[in-house]
């Protein structure tokens, strides 16, 4: 659902693995200097942490259900960007797509 570069890039860290647990759970490993520490992050603080880190880099990420199934999730940025806008199966993902193009667009 969300790739290993934008997790590590959300949670500020160096990870070694990153996997589905559960529906609503992400494992993942977070190297400290030589150290490893098992992490664990319900989705939805993980999509509540995407959106700020959207906002921290200018970005506006929101979501919102679809009439007939499914989420939209539109992005806005202050830098003249047009909207963009992500469909998925449930908010996270879509929330997900959106930091995805924000982190692969982004000028360095």
């Amino acid at each position: 659902m969300i790739s290993k570069e934008l997790l590590s890039e959300v949670l500020g860290c160096k990870l070694d693995i990153d996997e589905q647990l559960q529906p609503n759970d992400i494992e993942y490993i977070e190297k400290v200097g030589s150290k490893l520490y098992y992490r664990y992050i319900n989705i939805y603080e993980l999509m509540h942490k995407c959106k700020e880190w959207a906002l921290l880099n200018d970005y506006s990420c929101m979501s919102r259900p679809r009439l007939f199934g499914g989420w939209l999730s539109e992005l806005m940025s202050g830098y003249g960007v047009e909207d963009t806008q992500f469909d998925a199966d449930s908010e996270p993902e879509a929330v997900f797509k959106c930091c995805q193009w924000i982190l692969e667009n982004k000028e360095v």
